[in-house]
């Protein structure tokens, strides 16, 4: 019987205990409910002094009905920025070489763009002159008829030949 006894008193003490930790649990949220209170009705005060002040919009938000409509920019057309001088101002009369000098550059920078030179970067493509294909169907073989170099080995030249019309170019 002592037994049943000492059971039950370590039952009430273990839902007491818990009945304590309930009561300190309901008083946190309670606290956290009177926050929350004073925090909204700061909020209501707030927006009633901003709707005195003709601030906040009293008209609720609209979802627009139709789909947006695709925006048109216009680009601004980009300024010509003349090329920077690479050359100093000439100096005269310093000596007769300098003068011979600046003479030289004032020819080489008279020269037109259209008469310079351009160098093939390789980048394009490789195209047949004949039926004009392009890309895989060109291929590189080496020109037995053109030796370039025997040393280390034997070095010759290359030609392109286009598989589909078999021109050698």
């Amino acid at each position: 019987m002592e037994d049943i006894l000492s059971d039950w008193e370590d039952r009430i003490n273990f839902l007491s205990d818990h009945i304590e930790e309930l009561e300190s649990q309901l008083q946190y949220y309670q606290n956290l409910v009177a926050e929350k209170d004073t925090l909204i009705n700061n909020l209501i005060r707030e927006n009633n002094s901003l709707k005195a002040q003709g601030i906040v919009n009293e008209q609720p938000i609209s979802i627009p009905t139709e789909p947006p409509q695709e925006l048109q920019y216009e680009i601004a057309p980009q300024a010509t920025v003349p090329p920077p001088n690479l050359h100093p101002p000439p100096v005269v009369g310093i000596s007769p070489e300098i003068d011979s000098i600046n003479a030289e550059i004032d020819m080489i920078s008279s020269v037109p763009i259209d008469n310079v030179v351009s160098f093939d970067s390789g980048l394009r493509k490789r195209q047949c002159p004949q039926c004009g294909a392009q890309g895989f169907a060109i291929r590189e073989v080496e020109d037995k008829s053109k030796l370039i170099s025997y040393l280390p080995h034997r070095i010759y030249a290359k030609k392109r030949v286009c598989i589909k019309c078999r021109n050698e170019f």
